[in-house]
Parts: structure tokens; sequence; C-alpha cells
């Protein structure tokens, strides 16, 4: 399968390509040229399948042409030595653990696997010169990067963490396992991290002399692996509640994006989500994007989720674009204000701002519920609330303390129903 870049403005290029660039030459993310579908039988039968028998189907759509099935397969099973349980919270409420890896943290999944992949690469080639993979982390990413990557024949991983706003544990985490893990600390926020990072990839001369990429989220690599296990959390919710498993929303606390964007694409490959709501702290810009329909990307503000804690989200770039590739007559859109699109044939839920009621159908065949604060427990959605917007809303909100002033939906199908925290 071949990857194209977000921007448009460079050549498709292989797997292999993908994976060693991390960046386009263009600046853009590489996405996939399409996302496959899985048949039918396989979500009939996915409650009786193990986590990596899942996780060895979805690989297989993505990577299968690429790499050979045997040594895919095996990657697979490397990189999940861990289990992810799905455990019952209260009433409809779950919580799938992604903390069981070696560094606590959900990343772990994404990080083992293209570190594995990439040393298939390596491997393939037989190439002598080492690779240097460069990560912006706040927190997580460092530590679960330093630890896939650790050890790994070939490779050389620097790690760029913002001074003072990473957690001590996790800081100790890449900063003290030596070897072929350099970890470097930067007067300055993620944002900062990551701007240097990708304009690492964007100096030739850089990029030749040292063979870099990247394991952020950025990397294809790194962020397809994690839709493993929203299918994998999907099947252990259908052996446990087949009536609940139908009307299924998923709650993603959102910083980069990346974990957001493989729930997205599981669910264009036929995963059956109604919503996904995307939980932010403070650093809200992609709730003022659906307020507003205009992405402005601002500094980062310090929080207690500091892995959170990003002003300019990269995935954002993979949010917005369509599922498939590009024709040559398409151009990036020139400005940051983003359209917003118009609704296909079968009308799927509506993304609704919190602030205006407005709706706004997406082709993801999903839709995202922002929240602003982190999301709690304490409010469930009502198992209407999935109903799309688009429908007049002249009727005043009838629950004001759960909602916002300007809100004007009924209390049953309030797409506000969520409480939140600071």
């Amino acid at each position: 399968m071949l990857y194209y870049s977000t921007n448009r403005h460079t050549s498709p290029v292989s797997l292999e390509e993908a994976v060693a660039k991390g960046l386009a030459d263009d600046r853009g993310l590489f996405m996939p040229e399409r996302i496959p579908t899985l048949p039918a039988e396989f979500f009939d039968r996915i409650d009786t399948l193990s986590f990596q028998e899942i996780a060895r189907t979805v690989a297989d759509a993505f990577f299968g042409q690429d790499v050979e099935a045997n040594a895919l397969h095996r990657i697979v099973d490397d990189t999940l030595a861990f289990d992810v349980p799905l455990v019952h919270v209260c009433d409809n409420i779950y919580s799938l653990e992604l903390y069981h890896g070696p560094t606590l943290a959900f990343k772990d999944v994404g990080a083992r696997f293209m570190s594995r992949l990439l040393a298939y690469f390596i491997r393939q080639r037989g190439q002598q010169r080492p690779v240097h993979v460069l990560v912006a982390t706040s927190g997580d990413t460092g530590s679960a990067v330093a630890n896939g990557f650790l050890g790994v024949e070939g490779i050389h991983v620097h790690v760029l963490y913002p001074k003072g706003l990473v957690s001590p544990i996790q800081e100790c985490q890449f900063t003290t396992l030596g070897r072929n893990i350099t970890a470097i600390e930067v007067d300055g926020t993620f944002d900062d991290c990551q701007r240097m990072v990708k304009a690492a990839f964007l100096d030739p001369e850089l990029h030749h002399r040292l063979c870099l990429t990247s394991a952020n989220s950025i990397n294809v690599a790194r962020f397809l692996p994690q839709s493993f296990y929203y299918f994998h959390a999907y099947a252990q919710l259908k052996r446990l509640s087949p009536r609940q498993a139908g009307n299924l929303v998923v709650c993603v606390p959102s910083g980069n994006f990346g974990n957001l964007t493989a729930g997205l694409f599981a669910c264009r490959m036929g995963l059956p989500v109604k919503r996904f709501i995307a939980a932010n702290n403070r650093n809200d810009v992609f709730l003022e994007y659906l307020r507003t329909g205009t992405y402005r990307p601002r500094p980062s503000v310090p929080t207690i989720a500091n892995a959170m804690d990003v002003g300019d989200p990269s995935n954002f770039a993979r949010i917005r674009m369509r599922p498939s590739a590009p024709t040559s007559a398409e151009h990036a859109i020139p400005t940051n204000r983003l359209p917003m699109p118009s609704a296909p044939a079968s009308t799927p839920p509506a993304i609704c701002s919190t602030r205006t009621g407005r709706a706004a159908t997406r082709r993801w065949q999903t839709a995202l519920l922002p929240a602003k604060r982190a999301f709690s427990w304490k409010r469930r959605i009502p198992p209407n609330s999935a109903t799309p917007c688009s429908a007049s809303l002249a009727a005043p909100c009838p629950s004001p303390r759960a909602c916002k002033p300007s809100c004007k939906a009924p209390s049953k199908a309030c797409p506000c129903e969520t409480t939140s925290r600071n």
C-alpha cells in the first residue's frame, strides 16, 4: 500500500519509506491511500478471538502487502506481550486499562510495534548505518519509545522533553536507560520540542547524515497499531454485554490526537462505534475548532495532565483529511479556515458544538463529542444522545446546569450532557 502526504504536494511512498521518513518532504503527515474495511464475519466472531489474533487481522489489512506474513505476526505477538483488559466501572461505564505495558502508558503498543517494524526493514535492507529516532515528549511518549526501542540493534533514540514539565517518574523512565537511548532536556514547552523535531526532518543535510525518523504519532507505524486495542475493547465488551456492544461510545483523552485518530481509523474499518468523545484540558484548540470552524493553534498551557498539554496537535491534519488518496487535481487548503463538509448519502451522527448546537456531518461516519475539561464519569450520555443535532433546536434546554448557556437542545438529546472539572 502507498502512503500520501496530508499536504498533497509530494508523490506517494511505500510503507518502508513512510516509516523511515516519519514526515513527508512537504511537511505533511503520511496517510494510507485507502482504509481497508474488515469483513462482517470478523466482527461476528471477534469475541472468540484473542488480542493477538485480532491484532494480526488488523495488521494484515494495513501492512500485509509490505511485510512478510510470518514476520508481521511475530512483530504483533512480540508487541502485545501484555493484556489490555476492559473493566466494568458502574452501570454502562467501562474502562479500557491501557497501563499494563512496561511503562504504564497506552503508547507502549504503538512504540513497541514501530521499533520492531523499523528493525525488520533495517534487516531487510542490510543497512549498516544506524537509524536515529527523534521523538518529542510531554511525558508518556518518551517513556514508551525509550523502552520499546531499548537495545534494538541499529537504532539510536533521542528524546526531547520540556524542562520541568514532565512527571518525575516519566523523566526517570527515559533518562536513566543509557545504551541506545539519549535524553535531551529543552528549556521550553512540548510544542517547542515538536517544532525542533519537525525542523530536523526538514533539514536535508541533517536528515541524510543521520538517517532520521520519528517515533511520535506523526509516524504511521506508531499510531496505526493503536487501533488494535479498540477492536480488542469491542471484543471484550461483546463478551461481557452483547447488548451494550451495539451502543458503543468511546471517550479518549486527547493531546496530539494520535490515539483518537487510531480510533477513527478503526471505525472506518468497520468497528461499530456510535461516536467518540475527544476530551481536552485547557489546551482546547480542537474544541474551539468544533465551535467556530477555524483552527487556531496556540502555545500549550501547563496542566496537571501534562501528556495532554499540546497546543498544536499534529494529528489534526489526519482527522480533517478524507480517508482516500487525493487526485492530482486536489490541492491543500490554503488557509486555516476549514470548510464543513456536506452530509453523505447515509447521514452519520453529527459533530455538535456544545456552545452553538450547530451540527456538521463528517466523512468519518462517526461523531466527535468534545468536552472542554476532562470527562467525568458522574453523568453518562443518554442512549439517544447519538441522534444527529441537525433537527430544529427551538425548545430551551430544561437542564441548564448540565449545558452551555446557549444550548437549546431538548434534555434527552442534549449534546452537552457531560460534566467537567478543572
